[in-house]
């Protein structure tokens, strides 16, 4: 027999197993990457608050879900009314660069200009969005 130590979720656990069951543990720790070693676990107050609040029944974790959810889905409406402000080719642009990975080599050659006019016409892009986002936040605060 052979006493293993492990940690369930709440405290440290020192059980008998056979020799054989041992192994076949250590060979479940390999396989997924993991060493055998004993893990002491200090609570610190984050710990804690985390534990609590990712209960999913708990009603406060709920509320923040749904919260985070709303917001996420804020975020991305806005991000689809700041891309529709674009012209045609900004957006192709952005879709080509961000969404597909074409580097601006790439982009150059489709459109036919140089690769610093690509980088300039994504810069320009990228400051439209940051002006739309900034305009929305002065929109949100003065509300």
């Amino acid at each position: 027999m052979v006493k293993i130590k492990y940690f369930n979720g709440k405290e440290n656990i020192e059980i008998e197993v056979t020799k054989e069951i041992d192994a076949e543990i250590a060979k479940l720790d390999r396989a997924d990457g993991v060493q055998k070693k004993q893990v002491s676990r200090h609570w610190t107050q984050d710990d804690c608050l985390n534990e609590i609040c990712s209960n999913e029944y708990n009603p406060e974790y709920i509320l923040i879900s749904k919260i985070e959810s709303q917001e996420k889905d804020l975020q991305i409406d806005n991000l689809k009314n700041a891309i529709q402000q674009l012209t045609q080719e900004q957006q192709k642009i952005l879709k080509l660069y961000y969404f597909q990975d074409m580097d601006s080599v790439e982009m150059a050659g489709y459109f036919g200009v140089s690769k610093q006019a690509v980088q300039q016409r994504i810069q320009v892009i990228l400051k439209k969005l940051k002006k739309y986002f900034n305009k929305l936040s002065e929109n949100t605060l003065s509300e």
